[in-house]
């Protein structure tokens, strides 16, 4: 199932619920998708996820809580063998697309940067607001 935050922008508040999100989906893996390591020193990102997951997702990619683990996919690293939700902040569409074909995700979690972003994203995709 593919969800998406209703308000195009970098909040805290939209990158908390994307997340609540997708750790209420059964999925027991979920990959933050991003095109670079530049995404864990964004605000919303850092405070949302906290000091001990961002340092082990900097550090390793990969990040384990009570009952997930937390995978950080970038442009040039996809992780093989995996099955769970993409949760996908701030990313253009063509990264989307890549992320999508290579890990082919139970679930997908978009938080759309732009309006132009959210329209295309709903015009190909067929999407629950969370």
């Amino acid at each position: 199932m593919n969800y998406h935050t209703t308000i195009p922008d970098a909040s805290t508040t939209d990158f908390q619920l994307a997340l609540q999100k997708s750790l209420s989906l059964p999925s027991a893996e979920i990959a933050i998708v991003a095109h670079s390591l530049q995404i864990l020193k964004m605000p919303d990102v850092g405070s949302v996820l906290g000091v001990n997951i961002v340092q082990d997702l900097k550090n390793f990619r990969i990040a384990k809580t009570a009952n997930k683990t937390i995978h950080l996919v970038t442009e040039k690293i996809f992780p093989s063998g995996f099955n769970g939700t993409l949760l996908a902040p701030y990313i253009s569409l063509e990264l989307l697309a890549e992320a999508v074909t290579a890990l082919r995700p139970a679930d997908v979690v978009y938080l759309p940067l732009s309006d132009k972003e959210l329209k295309e994203y709903l015009a190909n995709n067929n999407s629950r607001p969370i």
